[in-house]
């Protein structure tokens, strides 16, 4: 493997010597080095370009920048630059052991899985060891450790002088979107959602403080403190002024290293208001999740914890279980989020990847076709969309994916409506048209879709029937009780949904999915699982599970998975009660037992459960609650 050192200078001048000295006797060299000085005003320059003519090192480069980055855009552009398979994250203050680069090559070896990698590390000040080994309780892993979401979030305190990752982690989604964050904890944050970020216990680094760090060692120090100091979650939250001190804390410890904060004068001056936070982990907990967030939105989340929590009279009981009911929100908000994030921007299996290239495509061209439908199009409508969308289709499928859906189909049936309008108002894109006629020619199925728009009058939706229509709204009811005799046949099932798919969607994506079998064990093994079932769960012949895709959502419009499930399950009420079946809505809770029915109806992650509906055919007489509504007035609220 092929390995390369990046390295941030900036006045550097006094330590950064002994930096380059221990990358250059290591027992197994490096292949590139590569040091980006960040217009140094000292003698940092002279001392990198001397150190590499000295030595004769061919494969070091001394890069000065135009202008000063700062440390976070200097390492970006730096990774960036790096040609080897392993890049070492370098600090011009520290020192390496000789073997750190031969244990990591060692590991990606034997570990090929792995994106990134943290190591031990002693501390020294004017070569005085402080510690000899740097070790905080939940990392004494006594060897190699693979540190999960939850670890990482708990407890971030994996260094970037201590990092080496993957070069390959730059398309796992370490773009110019991080170059705001520390580099560290982009680097490793992306390779726990990759699945790939270790710990070993193992000293390959020694790290300098000095006065102008003492601060951010004892920042440092000070977090870990409050983590592992004590984990009562009883501690009384009620001194609120000391929300914003410790705010500026964390905000300062984020971004240390050209913070001109003097932390260590913060922490000592300011220990007496932090005494009412210290005795639980809490608060800390939350900084450290949300710490990729902002300033206010960790404000915010603090002060919803105080308002819950700030009642004096409030018993130590009831703190107890808000706090709980909270902790619980967060760890759940996590993994909804984990999964999210897995199924849009970083999908792992090729299922994933096919459903986000659909989503793609389904929404590009709906913009494409809601422009249809305006009356007035300015020249040269949609020709920029377009030309993405005919690039998108043909990357579709040039990599093989299925073509026989509902994407592939609608964009195909769109482009060919809107190239007809192109050509009725004299602009025609023949390349665009070639390349459309070469995608359909790989293409095996008939398009059943019909693009574009039509014009509707309004006889079109006027309906002379609306007694029937009232009548099948009130009479809707939750039936619990079924025609055992009577079976669903899959005929009954299929006009069912082919109702119920009327559902309107978020622009027309659809990303409802259905699942059902008429097999009688399953059916019970269902039943089994369905939370709120209990009294009738034997009285249930049929279920069918509703799912919406995260995958077809972007990172602004989460949950809305849950509203377009929503809608299509009141459609699907509707569609069963026209065919004489009956019907049941099971919400399905946040802990119910999702993982046994993924299982067995074989559902895929990037899917959320909306809900489960029991259904069957009407008895010829059922029992039914009153299930009263409320009043209109008590629906309505004029402004």
């Amino acid at each position: 493997m092929k390995t390369s050192v990046v390295l941030s200078a900036y006045n550097g001048e006094k330590y950064i010597f002994e930096q380059l000295e221990s990358i250059r006797t290591q027992t197994v060299p490096v292949n590139e080095v590569l040091i980006f000085d960040d217009c140094s005003s000292d003698e940092t320059s002279k001392i990198c370009s001397n150190f590499i003519k000295i030595h004769g090192l061919s494969n070091w480069k001394f890069v000065i920048n135009t202008s000063n980055k700062g440390f976070k855009r200097n390492f970006l552009d730096g990774f960036k630059k790096a040609t080897g398979d392993i890049i070492f994250i370098v600090d011009q203050d520290d020192k390496w052991r000789a073997n750190r680069v031969e244990n990591t090559i060692i590991f990606f070896e034997e570990h090929p899985e792995a994106y990134s990698l943290c190591c031990g590390f002693s501390r020294f000040f004017d070569n005085k060891v402080l510690c000899e080994h740097v070790k905080v309780p939940h990392r004494k892993t006594n060897g190699l450790k693979k540190i999960s979401l939850t670890e990482f979030c708990r407890f971030n305190s994996y260094l970037g002088m201590t990092t080496a990752f993957k070069k390959t982690l730059l398309n796992k989604g370490y773009d110019e979107a991080w170059a705001t964050m520390p580099y560290d904890i982009a680097v490793n944050f992306i390779s726990t959602l990759n699945n790939g970020f270790y710990y070993i216990d193992k000293v390959l680094v020694d790290r300098r403080s000095y006065p102008s760090s003492t601060s951010n060692m004892i920042a440092s120090r000070y977090i870990n403190q409050i983590f592992v100091g004590n984990r009562h979650l009883y501690s009384r939250f009620r001194n609120i002024n000391a929300l914003e001190s410790f705010e500026n804390f964390i905000k300062s410890h984020i971004d240390y290293q050209r913070h001109e904060i003097d932390i260590e004068q913060l922490v000592l001056s300011s220990r007496k208001n932090y005494n009412t936070l210290r005795n639980g982990q809490l608060l800390v907990c939350i900084c450290q999740i949300f710490r990729l967030r902002t300033v206010d939105d960790l404000k915010q989340y603090i002060n919803n914890i105080l308002s819950v929590t700030k009642m004096k009279k409030m018993r130590l009981k009831d703190r107890l279980i808000a706090i709980k009911h909270f902790w619980n929100i967060v760890q759940i908000s996590i993994e909804n989020g984990y999964s999210f994030i897995k199924s849009t921007e970083m999908p792992r299996s090729k299922h994933d990847t096919i459903e986000r290239k659909q989503f793609e495509l389904i929404v590009s061209i709906h913009s494409i076709e809601k422009g249809l439908s305006f009356k007035d199009k300015r020249k040269g409508f949609g020709e920029e969309k377009a030309t993405k969308i005919i690039a998108m289709l043909k990357d579709y499928i040039d990599n093989d994916y299925p073509t026989d859906c509902f994407a592939v189909y609608e964009t195909i049936a769109v482009l060919e409506s809107y190239f007809l309008k192109k050509r009725e108002q004299g602009e025609s894109l023949p390349v665009l048209e070639d390349i459309l006629s070469l995608c359909k020619s790989k293409i095996v199925g008939d398009n059943y879709c019909v693009g574009g728009t039509t014009l509707l009058r309004f006889e079109d939706f006027k309906s002379d029937d609306i007694q029937s229509i009232n009548h099948l709204f009130s009479t809707a009811r939750s039936i619990r009780n079924y025609d055992a005799a009577k079976h669903v046949t899959e005929s009954d099932i299929l006009h069912v949904i082919e109702m119920a798919r009327m559902a309107p969607s978020a622009c027309n994506r659809q990303p409802v999915k259905v699942y059902y079998s008429l097999n009688e064990k399953k059916n019970k093994q269902i039943s089994n699982l369905v939370p709120g079932n209990n009294g009738f769960n034997n009285a249930i012949p049929y279920f069918m599970i509703v799912t919406s895709s995260k995958s077809y959502f972007g990172l602004f419009e989460y949950n809305q998975w849950y509203v377009n499930g929503g809608i299509f399950l009141g459609y699907l009420r509707l569609a069963f009660h026209s065919h004489n079946l009956g019907s049941c809505i099971f919400q399905w809770g946040l802990r119910a037992p999702e993982k046994e029915l993924r299982e067995l109806c074989q559902i895929p992650y990037c899917e959320s459960i909306v809900a489960i509906v029991g259904f069957g055919y009407y008895a010829a007489e059922t029992t039914v609650i009153q299930a009263q509504r409320k009043s209109i007035q008590e629906y309505i609220s004029k402004f």
